[in-house]
């Protein structure tokens, strides 16, 4: 396994416990981070959004499925699990993901990340939830 990997899996293995000086250990100076809530470019700004989406958690952890990294490019699935004060009753949502990652000069460059949306966030709003879930169940149907 390549020690970018290797650092990434360990914070996130516990992410509500990350530090600035973590991030810079796994991610380079000018980082594209993207997933389906948002796109933020450089470590100042991926900093300030994972405290900004940790500052309501109880808890945010990531069980990995798989990992490999091959040359300058490396992938995750995992299973994120947190606890929010403002999502399905403060209650643990549990949500399945994916990550294409980058690599360059020892650090991740890139993370694109993909998730069920719904899953994380919209089924578990008031209001929101109910129809999002009934959404779901007529596509499905």
């Amino acid at each position: 396994m390549s020690k970018p990997l290797e650092r990434f899996l360990a914070l996130y293995a516990n992410l509500s416990h990350y530090s600035p000086n973590k991030l810079a250990e796994v991610y380079s100076e000018d980082v594209a981070f993207v997933d389906p809530v948002s796109a933020h470019h450089g470590l100042d700004s991926v900093n300030a959004y994972f405290k900004r989406m940790l500052l309501n958690c109880q808890f945010c952890i990531f069980e990995i499925q798989s990992s490999q990294a091959l040359g300058d490019t490396g992938h995750v699935s995992w299973t994120m699990r947190f606890q929010h004060r403002h999502l399905r009753g403060g209650k643990p949502i549990e949500v399945q993901g994916f990550s294409l990652l980058n690599f360059e000069r020892g650090r991740i460059n890139r993370q694109q990340d993909y998730y069920d949306m719904g899953a994380m966030i919209y089924e578990h709003v008031p209001v929101l939830g109910p129809i999002v879930s009934a959404l779901r169940r007529r596509l499905a149907a």
